[in-house]
């Protein structure tokens, strides 16, 4: 039923005519599937590259929360300071951040972010398995669909048709 669509597609991946005669192999044996369906779920989730920059953001926003959380700690700055033979100096100045309001709200936007990081992963996760999970579905009941018209209904018509032919 769809051979016409796929030759058309096929001939435009190959930059022919859409019309291009293309003749289909004469016997076509499909491959089984070597794992199994959990199995090649987790391949597929666990190598999707939008989940991966999904998870790289994730790790990003839990950096960006540290980052936030570290405003609290006072910024140190060693000196030391020379001027000629007699005169030498070492200290450090420590400044202390009197933005608190500012910080607390710095923090509650890098968990505000993280959260939503985080639930955006989950989301994609989940729609990526229900859709190789649907893909799955769809791929077994093919093979079931060759396996009814190969195993029961070829041989039955072939009977049918040897039948026909000796009356």
């Amino acid at each position: 039923v769809e051979l016409r669509q796929q030759a058309a597609a096929l001939n435009a991946l190959a930059g022919r005519a859409y019309d291009a005669p293309l003749e289909p192999p004469a016997v076509v044996e499909p491959r089984p599937l070597p794992a199994a369906d959990d199995a090649l779920l987790a391949l597929a989730v666990d190598r999707n590259p939008e989940l991966a920059a999904l998870a790289s953001e994730v790790d990003g926003r839990d950096d960006a929360l540290d980052y936030a959380r570290m405003q609290y700690l006072p910024d140190i700055n060693p000196l030391a300071a020379f001027t000629g033979n007699s005169v030498q100096m070492v200290g450090a100045v420590f400044v202390l951040s009197t933005q608190l309001p500012q910080i607390w709200a710095g923090i509650d936007e890098a968990k505000a972010m993280l959260r939503r990081s985080q639930a955006m992963l989950a989301q994609r996760r989940r729609e990526r398995g229900a859709a190789y999970v649907a893909a799955l579905w769809g791929l077994r009941d093919a093979e079931r669909q060759l396996a009814l018209f190969r195993d029961r209904l070829l041989p039955a018509a072939e009977m049918a048709q040897r039948a026909a032919r000796l009356e």
